[in-house]
């Protein structure tokens, strides 16, 4: 299954449904290219994400740092990281995503399990994420599960009258967490220092309280507590990007949410998602996507 934009909140939490309150996994395939601004912005969520590259090359930026994957390698991506993808050498690249809540591992408050291998790594965010290698035995293990686990959802899509075979998968998910701590987590543990800036958070939040108001950097720098001047290079330094091209894409990737999922008028969605005027809001539409908003949700609204 395809998202084609991922629904952050006010925090940047992303807020797309991850499987269900019974089993809080989601499986799906990313094809870059199809999201509207060509790449997944910036987001974080609740849940652990494993990834698996099975086409083109994809850059995985988390916080300030970028790894560079091939089709076959993968990234352990821990819960509440801020992390972003993008299309690397011209590349159409797609990669099979698992995102599953803690909740899968976790057992009750006095649990040993707990208290040793999971509560101290969960979010930790000296321990952000590691990139899954192909040439060690224990990543071809994960991706030897990330495809089985991908392939069960694939089936039961297809064939909704066919049985999952849930616990099988709920194995495959508590060997995958084993495979990292052993690997990775218990590895690193003190040792790493955090990949994400306070200053840049700042900056993110308040755009995403404020997109539909007119923003000025004085605002921001306000709120973020820091200078015009230090909010700015933070924010390009960190981000690859600048605190204006953020606020844009963050707007447009709104109005997508509100094309396909409500019928207000076009010009009405401009106005809400923060831009002045109508013309405006289609020409900068039209120039990311390469169709009119109306186009563009005829489309995906068939």
């Amino acid at each position: 299954m395809q998202t084609l934009n991922i629904v952050i909140d006010q925090a940047l939490r992303d807020t797309t449904p991850h499987g269900t309150p019974e089993f809080p996994l989601a499986v799906y395939t990313t094809f870059i290219n199809r999201n509207i601004l060509g790449f997944v912005d910036w987001h974080w969520h609740n849940e652990i994400q494993f990834s698996l590259v099975i086409q083109g090359t994809v850059e995985f930026t988390i916080g300030t740092n970028t790894e560079t994957l091939n089709a076959g390698e993968g990234i352990f991506i821990n819960a509440s990281i801020l992390h972003r993808a993008v299309n690397a050498n011209g590349t159409d690249g797609a990669y099979i995503c698992l995102d599953f809540h803690p909740l899968m591992l976790l057992h009750s408050h006095s649990s040993f399990i707990d208290s040793k291998y999971i509560l101290p790594f969960i979010g930790n965010k000296s321990l952000p994420y590691c990139r899954l290698e192909p040439e060690t035995a224990w990543a071809q293990d994960v991706f030897g599960r990330i495809h089985r686990i991908s392939g069960a959802y694939e089936q039961k899509e297809k064939e909704p009258s066919i049985e999952t075979d849930y616990l099988d998968i709920y194995q495959d998910l508590i060997a995958m967490w084993a495979a990292v701590y052993k690997n990775f987590l218990s590895q690193k543990q003190g040792k790493e220092t955090s990949v994400q800036d306070d200053t840049v958070f700042a900056i993110m939040k308040y755009i995403s309280s404020h997109y539909q108001e007119k923003i000025t950097l004085e605002q921001i720098a306000s709120y973020a507590n820091a200078s015009v001047g230090t909010c700015s290079r933070k924010f390009r330094a960190n981000m690859n990007c600048s605190i204006f091209e953020y606020i844009m894409n963050y707007r447009l990737e709104k109005s997508e949410e509100l094309l396909l999922e409500t019928d207000l008028p076009v010009t009405e969605i401009a106005l809400n998602c923060g831009f002045a005027t109508a013309s405006y809001y289609i020409k900068h539409f039209r120039r990311t996507s390469s169709l009119s908003p109306a186009a563009y949700r005829k489309k995906h609204c068939q």
